[in-house]
């Protein structure tokens, strides 16, 4: 019996212990990054750090906390080699990319690999499987699946809530950054409210500190910024963690990404200025706020985020971007309301539909009905988003 209670007790210590942990970097190279949490990546946010290696596949992966390894993934694309260490702190960090597992796990993959026929394999573990403790090598740097060149994509789960956090901005990971993000275009769209919302472009700044004279804007308008961060050691262009558009004294819009949860990367695309992204390659932030964009427990906003001018005199328009260090740039335009901006003649080749973010939608071409319920959209779609018929 009193064996029993001691070890009771060692178990328990040591699994106070690895709660307590500090997590370890993953790797032995110094601290630079490819790639930070948030960047904008036209249809989801990225949802972890891409760690440097120099070009070079190989280097040893450490685990950055005790626990153990709970799944697998195996597949030509996406995170290719992909490994999850559950800990016993609530959360789970994932390692993708790499080059080759570790010998034991390693071997048990390729034996299910034989048994299912498959090379794509997706396998869980129970804890006493493979456990692992902090610094254990559990596999090699890669340049598996969806990737561009070798590297660590390294993400830290909340188990739990199925959301990814951010261990830059919970100061865990400490990399020398006092270089402010970078504004590398802003725009400017018009509003039309009739018969729907319609916007368009009026103004495309490519070298957006250079403007000296004052903005003409119609009554209603908004603006969208393409901002990256930077940080010393790396030519990389990172997240800005933080948007905010003011004019003069009043904060019409600010934007902070925070911890995302997998279901709300996709609402990305109300966020950015679509048509942008889809057509140009481009992710803008927009500050007008579509009224059903469900990012909206992370955006503060004024007026829907637009820019409304109902007088004559010259405004003071802001734009910052700011990273998770708390490095700012910021912009400032002289914007005066203009009348007599003419919204672009309609595509009258094109037969559309507008969809309503509010209402069911259904539209049927003879042949095949096409439905969406009420709430599906963050906003009206028409044209190129519509089904036409």
């Amino acid at each position: 019996m009193k064996r029993l209670l001691a070890l009771v007790l060692a178990l328990t210590g040591c699994i106070a212990t690895w709660a307590q942990e500090q997590a370890i970097r993953p790797l032995d190279v110094p601290m630079s990054f490819s790639g930070t949490y948030g960047e904008l990546r036209h249809d989801h946010f990225h949802s972890g750090v891409d760690w440097r290696v120099g070009g070079k596949a190989g280097d040893d992966i450490h685990a950055i906390k005790s626990g153990y390894v709970s799944r697998v993934s195996v597949s030509p694309w996406g995170y290719g080699n992909g490994l999850y260490i559950t800990h016993p702190d609530g959360t789970t960090s994932v390692y993708g990319h790499m080059l080759r597992f570790f010998d034991a796990l390693a071997r048990r993959v390729e034996a299910e690999q034989y048994a299912q026929e498959s090379f794509s394999v997706n396998l869980t573990f129970g804890p006493d499987e493979f456990p692992v403790r902090q610094g254990d090598v559990v596999g090699q740097v890669g340049n598996t699946g969806s990737s561009a060149g070798p590297h660590l994509h390294m993400e830290i789960r909340d188990t739990e809530k199925d959301l990814t956090l951010n261990y830059i901005s919970r100061g865990v990971y400490k990399p020398l950054d006092r270089t402010a993000p970078q504004f590398h275009r802003v725009a400017f769209y018009a509003l039309d409210t009739l018969p729907v919302a319609e916007s368009w472009r009026i103004h495309n700044l490519t070298n957006p500190a250079a403007v000296r004279d004052t903005l003409p804007l119609p009554r209603r308008s908004y603006v969208a910024i393409d901002a990256t961060d930077r940080q010393e050691g790396t030519g990389a262009k990172l997240a800005v963690e933080e948007y905010r558009v003011s004019l003069d004294d009043t904060l019409l819009f600010a934007f902070k990404v925070g911890d995302v949860a997998f279901d709300k990367g996709r609402y990305i695309k109300s966020l950015i200025e679509y048509r942008e992204s889809r057509l140009g390659g481009r992710d803008l932030v927009k500050s007008r706020v579509d009224p059903n964009n469900l990012l909206a427990d992370r955006i503060e906003c004024h007026n829907g985020g637009l820019i409304i001018l109902d007088d004559d005199a010259v405004h003071t328009l802001r734009l910052d971007a700011i990273d998770e260090h708390g490095n700012r740039a910021s912009l400032r335009y002289k914007v005066r309301r203009a009348d007599g901006f003419q919204a672009p003649a309609p595509d009258t080749t094109l037969h559309s539909t507008p969809w309503l973010w509010y209402m069911q939608n259904m539209v049927s071409d003879g042949a095949m009905t096409y439905y969406l319920p009420a709430g599906a959209l963050a906003d009206w779609l028409l044209s190129d988003a519509s089904i036409l018929c």
